[in-house]
Formats: C-alpha cells, sequence, structure tokens
C-alpha cells in the first residue's frame, strides 16, 4: 500500500456550510449569498483572464461565453450587456 493511498483526501468545500457554521446565517439569507458568488476554483480561472468583477462574470456566463472568449472581449472593451 502506497502512502498516498492512506492519505484521506479533504471534503469538498461548501460555501453553505461556512455560511451555516461560521456565520449563522439563516438558510433564506445563505441561499441569497450562494446565488451571489462564484466558486473559487471558477473565480480564479475568471481572474486570470482580467475579469474581477462578480457581475461581470455572471454577464459573461449568460451569454454563455468561456472565461478564455470574455477576456478576449474584454479585453477589447466589449462588456456582456454590449449588443
Amino acid at each position: 500500500m502506497s502512502i498516498s493511498s492512506e492519505i484521506p483526501k479533504p471534503p469538498k468545500y461548501s460555501l453553505d456550510f461556512d455560511l451555516k457554521t461560521y456565520c449563522n446565517l439563516a438558510p433564506q439569507a445563505r441561499q441569497e449569498v450562494t446565488l451571489q458568488s462564484i466558486p473559487l476554483e471558477e473565480e480564479l480561472i475568471w481572474h486570470q483572464q482580467g475579469i474581477t468583477h462578480v457581475e461581470l462574470i455572471k454577464g459573461w456566463q449568460q451569454r454563455n461565453l468561456s472565461p478564455k472568449i470574455a477576456g478576449d472581449w474584454h479585453s477589447r472593451g466589449y462588456l456582456p450587456n454590449d449588443s
């Protein structure tokens, strides 16, 4: 048996769990915060493309554009709500 197989993997991160446990938020408030946020791993991908504002990220996502393509459009001055 290898050493790596003996090391347990950490549990998957849960924003809802943290909001409930550490912030003591009610279910409705937790849902509102969750809807207004983006998972960290995904947010880092957008940041690498130069898009850091959550509303912009959500706007590009609504247009079904990948971070790479949206980053290219964003660098040329386009915004998600431009026609």
